[in-house]
């Protein structure tokens, strides 16, 4: 006679579980996701959500070792919910900055699906929105390669970034939807309507691969073959596309450069209105 994995009675011959024991604890799941995304959204008090949850838990034979995974899933659900909204306000990121306090090794526990950094570039896109060159609010793990100007300081930084050259031209399929940040203030495309691929052909010349940085005041590439450092000034042309952006600076001579595997809708919000405020 098997016992039930979930309430320890017995389940049957050559059973390990009752079907309404597991279909409670399916229930406790779903329900700790939705209490952590409403205690993120809508509660006052943060500090009371580690009470509700485990007492969902005792409930519903859900253990221990598993409730940071539903934590990180209802943190997921509400950075999407407040993203699809718009911009994070600073309400919501009070809200989300309690909540990361409650947890000791908040990275790698809970957001294993990176919505911290999701949150990160909406917050560079809030500060520009409102008229402000945004706050460093990343650090180059390491030695950086770039050798950064008096008062210069790092916005975001992408590693592994594919450099190509245009040639000639690159054709691109797909739309952009005609993406442009400043509509109205506080209100921007959301990435929903980002589409669009550069079709590679051998116009596209491949360089290297290496790490793109932006600053308050330069676009940076750093790789063992091409390293450069653009101005935002010097940028003329800003060319996005959903996996990547091409930039274009100032001068006779100067080819289309391309960047890849990169978040192209926020590179383009990013260095477009930086252009427009240097």
């Amino acid at each position: 006679m098997g016992l039930c994995k979930y309430c320890g009675e017995k389940a049957g011959l050559f059973r390990s579980k009752h079907k309404a024991c597991e279909a409670k604890k399916i229930a406790g799941q779903t329900s700790i996701i939705s209490e952590v995304e409403k205690f993120i959204l809508e509660k006052e008090s943060i500090e009371n959500m580690q009470p509700t949850i485990q007492q969902i838990a005792a409930e519903h034979y859900i253990k221990t070792e598993e409730l940071n995974a539903l934590y990180g899933k209802g943190f997921d659900e509400a950075v999407a919910h407040i993203l699809e909204d718009g911009v994070v306000s600073e309400e919501e990121e009070t809200k989300i900055g309690k909540f990361k306090s409650q947890f000791n090794d908040f990275d790698n526990k809970i957001d294993t699906q990176d919505s911290i950094l999701k949150v990160i570039k909406s917050l560079i896109l809030r500060d520009l929105l409102n008229g402000s060159i945004p706050k460093s609010r990343v650090n180059f793990a390491g030695n950086a390669p770039f050798l950064l100007q008096k008062g210069e300081e790092f916005l975001w930084i992408f590693k592994n970034v594919a450099y190509h050259e245009r040639v000639n031209k690159t054709v691109y399929v797909g739309r952009s939807q005609g993406v442009s940040v400043r509509i109205a203030k506080g209100i921007y495309y959301r990435t929903s309507s980002f589409k669009g691929n550069p079709v590679l052909t051998n116009e596209l010349k491949y360089i290297s691969e290496g790490i793109l940085a932006f600053t308050n005041k330069h676009v940076w590439f750093s790789s063992d073959l091409k390293s450069f450092k653009i101005p935002y000034s010097k940028l003329i042309t800003v060319e996005p596309f959903e996996n990547g952006c091409g930039l274009l600076k100032d001068g006779a001579s100067a080819k289309p450069q391309i960047f890849s595997n990169i978040d192209g809708w926020f590179t383009y919000n990013l260095v477009s209105n930086m252009v427009s405020m240097v």
